[in-house]
Order: structure tokens, then sequence, then C-alpha cells
């Protein structure tokens, strides 16, 4: 089968369309949107040499570097939905490559806490800088009121993909 037809596979919706084209419209360009997003993630993970796990506790573990929180394992476990062998396996590859340490709990020292190093931090911004500044170039040329419009229609959509929507 021809790769350009497998790879549209994703744009295609399993569902009656919209009734309006603009509406249509609407969802082939989220549905672009999410191909899109789904390739630049895979690319990331080719670039990083690193699985989705130890990529999604890479990420997480910057941003609490940033906002100097402490992270556990248990902590991590919960955040990546996985074991706690798995993690102790992610963390293990991750500090072998520089990318975060174990350290002694500052609130606790019996405890030991997880946080990238500066190394890391560096290596996960860029390896989404591009993407997180295309995001923050397309929505800050927006007008005040489309982005709401956008961030109200976002909030629902997901809201109704999780199962929570409060309107029908």
């Amino acid at each position: 089968m021809p790769q350009n037809l497998v790879r549209r596979e994703a744009l295609h919706l399993n569902a009656a369309p919209p009734a309006s084209p603009e509406g249509a419209a609407a969802v082939r360009e989220l549905l672009h949107l999410l191909d899109a997003q789904r390739s630049m993630a895979k690319e990331v993970l080719r670039r990083l040499d690193l699985s989705s796990n130890e990529t999604q506790a890479l990420r997480f573990l910057a941003q609490a570097r940033r906002e100097q929180r402490t992270v556990t394992a248990k902590e991590l476990c919960t955040m990546l939905n996985v074991t706690t062998a798995t993690v102790t396996h992610v963390v293990d590859r991750l500090e072998a490559l520089g990318d975060v340490e174990r350290v002694i709990n500052p609130a606790d020292r019996r405890e030991r806490v997880i946080t990238a190093t500066p190394a890391g931090v560096d290596k996960i911004t860029a390896a989404y800088a591009r993407y997180h500044q295309h995001c923050a170039d397309v929505f800050g040329e927006l007008a005040p009121a489309e982005a709401a419009l956008l961030a109200e229609t976002f909030a629902e959509l997901a809201a109704r993909i999780e199962g929570t929507a409060t309107r029908p």
C-alpha cells in the first residue's frame, strides 16, 4: 500500500462529519494538526534516541527543575502510569546519559529524589523548541477574542473526549 495513502489514514473522521463546511474544514485541520504532532513526536524520539517513557520522564523532570520542585520515583510512576521497575529502568538509563540524577531529598534526608541535570533540561528544551515556538508564534498572532474562542473550543473538546463535558 502506498505510504502517502497510509499516512493520510489518520486524517479520516470515523464519525458523521459536522453539518457545516466550515465545521468539516475545522475537523480536517484538527486531524492534520494531530498527525503533524505525532510525526514531530516520533522525530523527537528518534533524534534523542530515547523511548517514549524516557522522553516523558525527562520533560516532567525538566519542568519540575524549572519550578524548583522535587520529584520522587513514586510520583514519576504515577505520572508515567508505569511500575516501579519501569521507572527504575527509565531513571537508570537517563542517569547513565547524564540527563538526570538521584539526590538526597532536602526535605527528608532519608529519601532520594530525581532531578533533571542542566544538560538534561537543555537537551529536552532544544528537542521541543521549534514545535513550542511555532505554537507561541501562531497563538500570539491571534486577536484576544480569537485566542479565547480557541481555548474554549479546545477545552470543550478535551472534556468531551475525557467524558467530563458539561454540555451535551
